[in-house]
This record gives structure tokens, sequence and C-alpha cells, in this order.
């Protein structure tokens, strides 16, 4: 019998720049281009309230305050307060 992962919640401080999208091959690669690098976006955002899979999650200590990096897909639900 499998033990029950352990969920936790906490609030989103900052969140990376997404998932990296290919640039669409061009019909002349020999032109030198400016690549620039394009995300797809989180769904997470800061201030949010997320509800994560403990398992997955780095816990790390830095200058002085205790934080957790969750990867997007062991986030579980997501609750934003907005005006309506």
């Amino acid at each position: 019998m499998q033990e029950k992962e352990q969920v936790q919640a906490g609030y989103v401080i900052k969140v990376g720049p997404g998932y990296p999208i290919p640039n669409p091959t061009e019909d002349e690669p020999w032109k030198e281009t400016e690549e620039k690098v394009k995300y797809m976006p989180l769904q997470a955002q800061e201030g949010d309230l997320a509800l994560y899979l403990q398992r997955n999650a780095i816990d790390v200590q830095y200058e002085g305050e205790q934080y957790v990096i969750v990867p997007q897909g062991s986030i579980l639900m997501l609750e934003r307060l907005e005006d309506l």
C-alpha cells in the first residue's frame, strides 16, 4: 500500500520565465540573426497561494529566509485573489 503524498501550501514569491519555445526554422539558415528565446509563461503568478506535492519540492535557505522551490508539475492548485 502506497502512502499518501504530503501536500503543502505556500505563497508564490517569484516564478521562472516559463518553458522555452523553439523558433521556427527559416528558409535561409545561413543568415545571422539575433536569436531571442521566447517562453510560454507558467500558470503560477506572484502572490498566488499554491498547493503542491512536497515530494518534488526543494527547501533552500537564502539570506536568512527559508524558501521552497516547486516545479510547475508539482503544483496541484493555485488560488488567486482578483478584483472581479
